[in-house]
């Protein structure tokens, strides 16, 4: 997952892994409650701006949890709450990077599990 998304964004969101690979749960949230997110890796590429979302639906449709707008992923840290609705589902976690020096419709995804 280290290129970006199609131009016509047609892999979007995830480049289409949540229906060839097996989802595997990789961590447990609380709905309700605030986490923190730390990214890895030193290459921002003068920013841009970034996403949180979630998908219930194995991806289908993403919610959008959090905003990051500028200075993303030069800051490396943010803090992101899992919305209500979520207490009973078994969801998928997305973080989309928009980075600064690609065309306006080009989007970076960084990590999906």
């Amino acid at each position: 997952m280290l290129t970006p998304l199609h131009a016509d964004g047609s892999d979007f969101s995830c480049k289409g892994y949540q229906w060839n690979t097996p989802l595997v749960p990789v961590a447990t949230y609380t709905a309700g409650s605030t986490y923190e997110m730390t990214l890895k890796g030193g290459a921002t590429h003068s920013g841009g701006s970034c996403q949180i979302s979630m998908s219930c639906d194995n991806g289908k449709n993403f919610k959008v949890i959090k905003s990051m707008v500028g200075n993303c992923p030069i800051q490396k840290s943010w803090n992101f709450t899992i919305p209500e609705y979520a207490q009973t589902a078994r969801c998928l976690v997305a973080w989309t990077w928009y980075a600064a020096h690609l065309n306006r419709d080009r989007v970076e995804v960084a990590n999906c599990k």
